[in-house]
């Protein structure tokens, strides 16, 4: 086809009937593949075998045929063309066949000849025609298998297609020839799909780069025609290589508006500088990306050709993006409003520039956007707390001072930021044990394994688990503070206590004074507090006498298991009246039946909300309570409520 627009724009006179047919000849096949489309129909068509390219051009005049004999003919290289173009026609199709009449010294000779990999071009004839004009027709035939199975099979398809990869030659000063695409009785016309989809053509702006002058063809399409906005380098009037433009350019999402109307936004870029370097398959140029020494022997880097290109583009677009910019950031705005309010401290401190995302950007990507721009400002804050102390001698400075007070006020940002991330994170685990304590689809309630660990992941130690996923405050805050901290670990593992006994209670807290006993030998005081907390199945309803059935009992039995042991430090010192350690023990279960005639049985009061049971046992100096699931959640709201306000969380 480009060779095709090349041999009319040869002709010295044009007639104005200047024309190129693209004939479609298919299979004769029942059995036909699906190409584009995504099943069979009744649109499905035979699969295309070959392909015919009329044109109304000079044809293979004798200075035309020497060239296609020669290979690297640099006979169009004004053009673009390197003489190589035809080898691609047998990578794809078995042969090629061309009958052509041209004008010679006032005579119209007709040519034909055949070309192949094997033989090459051979049975040429050449004789007196007796045309009235010059044509040719290249017939290409039979295409392989590889590239028939993934052709395109509908005409419309095909004539978008034709024409993007065109495209340039509409736009250009002249324009192009009639091309028409035939597929048996049908018939599209290139010219009414450009005109359909269209939508704006600006003439072209100019500018300088170093010595060399770079012309921008700004082009507003039918989203129809094209999937993505797109800037391309031309050279010899064809496109060289095409970039996408919204890894350049920040706000450039989607489709743009202008008025009423939709569009993809295209950018054609010529300069002779491109014509000189391209390559001489036109698949790139032979610029180097970047180097030092900025126009080194009068030559450019496409770095220094691509950034005032972009410049000149987002000036152009300004207007249209400003929408997609100001969207994007109302989307930003709703998600920390409504889902990540800890992002809201953060949105201040985001240069302007860059806090533009797409607007239908998804809540995860939001997130790790969001998240990235923290580090940043994190990383940025901790240089900046480094230099000011490097800067100590200059501290009675006014632009010191200007430092220094920014720098505070990040820190305290970043500090509002990492508490209502912690405050979020409180709220997301009273929903999921909320949510833990509903029946699951066959109506059976959770075992207590899945409640167990949102409070404190089983088989696991304060030494080894990660705080975050610690959640003792769901019963007590003060539980929050603690030395040591097993969750179904036997009592003999813990290293505090110098017993062999096996038994595993639910969870096992050791706390120590406010210097922690971890710390070094010297600190030998005794534990002032041993605590056990037993998580059961919800609606649970088996309770009875017994160690292995009460509750209670099997909690008091651990706290005297541990005062049998002997406590020491971690250095193996020993830690004397381990025995008169208070306890606490909290049982965390539905109050069924059985379990409140537990609770009577042990003269535990009943607690005003009648959620749970609490007492002291004098004989195991021990305190304890009873929760109820519901007691546990209403309590954990409610001591987060003022939190869970000022961030606009809901409570229920």
């Amino acid at each position: 086809m480009v060779n095709s627009i090349h041999a009319i724009e040869e002709l010295t006179e044009n007639s104005g009937k200047e024309f190129i047919i693209i004939e479609i000849i298919r299979s004769d096949q029942t059995e036909v593949s699906l190409g584009d489309t995504k099943k069979p129909g009744p649109e499905t068509k035979p699969d295309i075998v070959s392909i015919k390219i009329k044109d109304s051009g000079i044809g293979f005049n004798e200075q035309n045929m020497q060239s296609f004999c020669t290979l690297d003919s640099e006979y169009k290289a004004n053009k673009g063309c390197k003489g190589v173009g035809r080898l691609l026609w047998l990578k794809v199709f078995e042969r090629v066949h061309v009958e052509s009449d041209y004008l010679e010294e006032g005579i119209i000779y007709h040519r034909h000849f055949d070309f192949d990999a094997d033989k090459g071009i051979h049975n040429d004839r050449k004789a007196q025609s007796n045309a009235s004009h010059s044509s040719t027709t290249i017939s290409l035939i039979n295409m392989k298998d590889i590239y028939r199975q993934h052709a395109r099979k509908n005409i419309e398809t095909i004539a978008k297609d034709i024409l993007n990869h065109c495209l340039w030659y509409y736009i250009r000063p002249g324009g192009a020839p009639s091309i028409k695409v035939k597929d048996e009785e049908t018939e599209v016309d290139l010219d009414n799909i450009f005109e359909d989809l269209m939508v704006t053509q600006e003439s072209p702006t100019f500018i300088q780069i170093g010595n060399h002058q770079f012309s921008l063809t700004h082009i507003l399409l039918s989203p129809r025609s094209a999937n993505d906005h797109t800037l391309a380098y031309c050279a010899g009037n064809r496109v060289v290589t095409e970039e996408k433009l919204r890894k350049h350019i920040s706000g450039l999402y989607g489709r743009l508006k202008k008025n009423s109307d939709e569009f993809i936004y295209y950018c054609y870029v010529t300069s002779p500088y491109l014509d000189e370097n391209v390559r001489i398959e036109r698949t790139g140029f032979d610029i180097e990306y970047d180097y030092p020494d900025i126009f080194q022997d009068d030559s450019l880097t496409f770095k220094q050709i691509e950034s005032p290109i972009l410049e000149c583009i987002k000036s152009y677009l300004t207007d249209y993006i400003q929408h997609n910019i100001e969207a994007g950031r109302a989307h930003i705005k709703k998600y920390v409003d409504t889902i990540a309010p800890k992002y809201k401290p953060i949105l201040p401190l985001i240069p302007p520039e860059e806090l533009i995302v797409d607007p239908d950007t998804s809540e995860k990507d939001l997130d790790l956007f969001l998240h990235s721009k923290t580090r940043d400002i994190e990383q940025a804050c901790i240089k900046e707390g480094h230099e000011l102390l490097k800067n100590s001698s200059f501290r009675d400075t006014e632009q010191y001072m200007d430092r220094f007070n920014k720098y505070k006020a990040t820190i305290k940002e970043l500090n509002k930021s990492k508490l209502a991330d912690y405050v979020i994170n409180r709220k997301s685990v009273i929903d999921l044990l909320e949510k833990a304590l509903e029946w699951d689809s066959t109506g059976k309630y959770s075992r207590e394994n899945i409640v167990h660990d949102l409070i404190m992941p089983r088989g696991k130690t304060s030494d080894t688990e990660n705080p975050d996923t610690i959640n003792l405050w769901l019963i007590d805050e003060k539980l929050t503070f603690h030395n040591y901290l097993a969750s179904d670990k036997t009592i003999k593992s813990n290293p505090l206590i110098d017993s062999e006994c096996t038994k595993q209670p639910d969870i096992l807290a050791l706390k120590g004074f406010d210097i922690p006993i971890l710390i070094s030998e010297t600190n030998q005081f005794p534990l002032p507090s041993i605590t056990i907390i037993e998580i059961k199945r919800p609606q649970r309803n088996d309770y009875n006498e017994g160690e292995d059935r009460d509750p209670i009992e099997q909690a008091l039995e651990y706290i005297e298991k541990i005062r049998e042991g002997r406590s020491k430090t971690d250095v193996g010192r020993p830690i004397p009246s381990s025995e008169a350690i208070p306890g606490f023990c909290y049982i965390v279960a539905d109050l069924t039946p059985t379990l409140r005639k537990r609770c009577k049985i042990h003269a535990l009061q009943m607690t005003s909300d009648e959620l749970g049971y609490f007492g002291y046992q004098p004989q195991y100096k021990t305190y304890i309570e009873v929760y109820s699931f519901d007691r546990l959640v209403k309590e954990a709201k409610e001591r987060n409520r003022a939190f869970f306000d000022k961030l606009g969380l809901p409570c229920s």
